[in-house]
């Protein structure tokens, strides 16, 4: 479906909801409203299950970024003592979900090979620290977690993150191996300029023509929302989860 089929199917849905009290939407309102329900509809899939059912891993497919390919290559992580740091900004796509990480680790006269992360929460490292399950490259094991880098604090980037991998002076880490959904690309009718007066081009969905339906839906009902005539949110939820 094109990013004009789906300003025509949305303006049909909305145009009957609000068939009392007819309000035209522009092309650039309409954009804003897409293109905030795209995030609501992969919130809605990863609620249920992220990658756990052929439905949903389908309805999401197009988002998803593994490595190494030549869209995402390997990333190299810089050493401070033992933890190693992978930033966000590293990532060949802004990061929405990260899925699975996997390192490539080396160890002196052993040959390198790859070994799974796992994420721990920063209440659970105490306790791991003090137990077995500590980074091992015997093991095939690499703990690691999740938190705001030092070098972007104080940066108007919010959204970025690092993963911190601590090797525990068991093994060098040589390269990041990442599996994410990345943000999905910012639909746009065109043919209108931006507030900064940046003219705007036609910029079409990622996503299949069923989970397009389904975005239609959740936007049409953003809007009734915004001008405070809801649409019934159930009504929604049903057509969501068949």
């Amino acid at each position: 479906m094109t990013i004009k089929n789906a300003h025509w199917y949305f303006l049909e849905k909305f145009n009957k909801l609000e068939s009392n009290t007819y309000r035209e939407l522009t092309p650039v309102q309409i954009d804003e409203y897409l293109n905030d329900a795209q995030v609501k509809f992969i919130s809605n899939v990863t609620n249920n299950k992220v990658e756990g059912t052929t439905k949903y891993s389908k309805d999401l497919a197009t988002l998803l970024v593994k490595s190494p390919t030549t869209i995402q290559p390997v990333i190299t992580p810089t050493l401070a003592g033992t933890t190693y740091e992978m930033k966000s900004s590293q990532l060949a796509f802004k990061c929405l979900y990260p899925v699975s990480f996997e390192i490539t680790a080396a160890k002196t006269d052993c040959s390198s090979k790859k070994i799974p992360v796992f994420i721990k929460e920063h209440d659970d490292r105490a306790f791991e620290a003090q137990s077995t399950r500590k980074s091992s490259f015997i093991w095939n094991r690499c703990r690691a977690y999740i938190g705001r880098s030092d070098t972007v604090l104080g940066s108007t980037q919010y959204d970025n993150f690092s993963l911190f991998l601590e090797s525990d002076g068991d093994f060098t880490v040589t390269n990041v191996i990442p599996t994410y959904y990345k943000f999905p690309r910012q639909v746009c009718y065109g043919g209108y300029n931006d507030i900064e007066g940046n003219a705007k081009t036609e910029a079409q969905f990622e996503f299949a023509d069923d989970a397009i339906y389904h975005i239609i839906d959740i936007a049409v009902e953003l809007a009734s929302i915004a001008i405070d005539n809801p649409v019934e949110p159930k009504a929604y939820q049903t057509k969501l989860n068949n």
